[in-house]
């Protein structure tokens, strides 16, 4: 397999993040056929940045469920692309992301 050839990063180019996470907790479940990873992060929208939606990133995973605050959502509250998670109206406030 070939590598893609690495792109160069300015600084000028880097953006503050979106969010900051203050806290992440991983169980991981392994058995010989698969991996469940539970993810909590406890984030907060950066007061530096814009008001972009929340964005995770992430290859070659099956999501199975999303919690905010302990309270599923539902298919229209996020979208997933491959590589990616999106929750357009994520909170304003602190708050606690289950996947």
């Amino acid at each position: 397999m070939r590598e893609r050839t690495p792109q160069t990063i300015l600084l000028k180019d880097y953006q503050p993040p979106e969010f900051l996470v203050d806290h992440v907790e991983l169980h991981l479940e392994l058995t010989e056929a698969a991996t469940r990873v539970t993810s909590r992060l406890s984030l907060r929208r950066n007061p530096a940045a814009g008001s972009a939606p929340l964005r995770l990133d992430g290859e070659n995973l099956r999501l199975i469920s999303v919690k905010i605050d302990g309270h599923p959502l539902s298919a229209g509250d996020y979208e997933v692309q491959p590589g990616s998670l999106t929750v357009p109206d994520a909170p304003a406030t602190p708050f606690e992301l289950e996947t």
